[in-house]
């Protein structure tokens, strides 16, 4: 005979061979509903929802608005806002929503031709007469099988430099002058931290498809994406949180048929959006260099693009800087500026280049187009009860996801003497002393080959395993490296520990916030001569000089190394 259960099972509870179980629920229960005690009953949102957000059938959904938002609004969480997009759109742009979005064509275009802006453009004929670009595509790599079918060796180019593989030849750093194994897949700084665990959202600047953890495969050509910097449309645009896949609204066949040169639109689509956005990372480079004045940038506003400096051939790029410290090709001011006299108008002016970069005196400020991040704490994140207040330049002074920043314009520039040569720290490095020195330049006064340059210097807090002495690795996005990121459960402990171990680092177990900086070269908003440092810029009492090792002012202390001969 059966057992029974005593004492007799309650409510929603059914006795089996003795034991009181769950009443199951026949039929089982759909979507967005569990089986409480023989009912099926809706799921709730565990965590609860953020603000703007509701519990639907266990899944946080935007709220919508009641009553609808009247002209010239639109709903955002809940709430209706005002359609005002910063900065304002450019010429062949509406704002929707808060964003720029290319205008349509009316009357719709022609034949072939393509609405790109508002504006019907012709296609390229080249690419457009090759049957192998009609598509219709469905992925961005299947363009990219197309692409290869002529230019298989250039794309054999470019998978063998730093741009795809994120790391290179690193000349400068301490430590790490004959490897090849640095670069921005393994560098800590204090914006985003480190892309170990977070490859999915980071590689959205990419120039490829399908980085989504560290088994991706970087011998692939099919995951070259070739549109991202060809694209001359100025419609192509990658998804985030795809691992750099594009956006599913992009025409990719037309896309395609009208490649070209790389723009600077196509180089700022990440370039002027690095450390999380618009001139956030380096201060000298923004969505204003689409379009610039002279005023603001001299190279820039008279029509040179990104490649005309930076180009060295079969898709290796020139330059790099102490934030970025592969050198593929070398880059400098007087590769174009040179001759026995420069400064034809006050050659007094050439000796000072024997101590003085071109860049501390013609970029006297940087971020003087739209606002920077100078500061950013990491340790305040996580409150969804506080409101963020705007500055004085309209930037918010927290976020949920990041904590608290503190943002400039106009900003002088931190100098110091830079030889080449620099420390910066790379995943696994430790620290011995505080605030952590995250990047910064090497040389001194007395070092013949250093010259005075000018910085930006980003300060902030971050995670740090203070037992090891170690800058932590957070798990900040997705779930490949576990099912806590920070951005999503917003605890520290176990984000850092799926971090670390996704970076294959040892962890204590105990986390703590320490400071840190990180000095960043600066190289562009080249101010027009008439704008450039004077005599009395600098020796009018505005550089401290003794922070620089001299004496005092070498105007009137011709003392030290520098000035023995002078």
């Amino acid at each position: 005979v059966a057992i029974a259960c005593d004492p007799a099972c309650g409510a929603g509870f059914e006795c089996e061979l003795g034991q009181c179980v769950a009443i199951a629920c026949d039929p089982a229960c759909g979507a967005g509903f569990e089986c409480e005690l023989g009912q099926c009953v809706e799921k709730v949102c565990d965590p609860a929802c953020d603000e703007g957000y509701e519990c639907q059938l266990g899944e946080c959904v935007e709220k919508g608005c009641d009553p609808a938002c009247e002209a010239g609004s639109y709903c955002h969480l809940g709430a209706c806002v005002e359609n005002v997009c910063e900065p304002a759109c450019l010429g062949g742009y509406a704002c929707v929503e808060g964003q720029c979005e290319a205008l349509p064509c009316d009357p719709a275009c022609a034949g072939d031709d393509l609405c790109v802006e508002g504006v019907c453009l012709g296609v390229n004929v080249a690419h457009r007469s090759n049957g192998m670009l009609t598509g219709p595509f469905a992925t961005g790599a299947a363009v990219t099988a197309a692409c290869l079918s002529c230019h298989g060796d250039a794309a054999a180019d470019f998978m063998a430099t730093s741009h795809w593989r994120w790391t290179g030849p690193t000349p400068g750093l301490q430590g790490h002058e004959a490897t090849n194994d640095v670069g921005k897949a393994n560098l800590i700084n204090n914006f985003c931290i480190a892309i170990v665990s977070n490859e999915a959202r980071c590689t959205q600047c990419h120039a490829g498809y399908g980085w989504k953890d560290d088994n991706y495969d970087l011998t692939q050509a099919g995951n070259v994406d070739c549109l991202v910097c060809h694209d001359g449309t100025g419609t192509y645009t990658k998804a985030a949180k795809t691992a750099g896949n594009p956006d599913t609204n992009v025409p990719l066949a037309a896309v395609a048929q009208s490649v070209g040169r790389p723009t600077r639109a196509n180089c700022g689509a990440c370039h002027f959006f690095a450390g999380g956005g618009d001139n956030v990372k380096k201060g000298d480079l923004g969505s204003w260099a689409a379009n610039p004045t002279e005023a603001a940038d001299v190279h820039m506003g008279r029509g040179m693009d990104c490649v005309d400096c930076h180009a060295a051939g079969d898709h290796v790029l020139s330059g790099g800087g102490l934030h970025d410290p592969i050198v593929e090709a070398p880059l400098s001011c007087t590769d174009c500026h040179q001759g026995p006299v420069i400064h034809t108008a006050n050659a007094v002016l050439d000796t000072h280049t024997k101590h003085i970069a071109c860049q501390t005196c013609h970029i006297p400020a940087f971020s003087r187009q739209q606002a920077t991040k100078l500061e950013w704490y990491w340790e305040t994140a996580g409150d969804g009860e506080r409101v963020p207040v705007l500055d004085d330049n309209g930037k918010p002074d927290y976020d949920k996801m990041k904590g608290d920043f503190v943002w400039g314009t106009n900003v002088e520039p931190e100098l110091a003497w830079f030889n080449g040569t620099f420390t910066r720290m790379v995943v696994g490095d430790t620290y011995t002393s505080e605030p952590v020195d995250l990047g910064a330049p090497l040389g001194a006064i007395d070092d013949a080959q250093a010259l005075i340059y000018p910085f930006k210097v980003m300060r902030g807090n971050q995670p740090a395993d203070t037992v090891n002495k170690v800058i932590a690795v957070p798990h900040l996005f997705g779930t490949v490296a576990g099912p806590n990121p920070y951005w999503s459960k917003y605890e520290w402990a176990p984000a850092i520990t799926e971090g670390m171990a996704a970076a294959g680092l040892d962890y204590s177990g105990t986390f703590g916030f320490v400071d840190t900086f990180l000095y960043l070269q600066l190289d562009h908003e080249v101010a027009p001569k008439s704008e450039a440092r004077g005599c009395m810029d600098c020796h009018g009492g505005a550089i401290d000089f003794t922070a620089l090792g001299y004496d005092g002012d070498p105007m009137t202390t011709s003392t030290g190394p520098r000035h023995a001969t002078e």
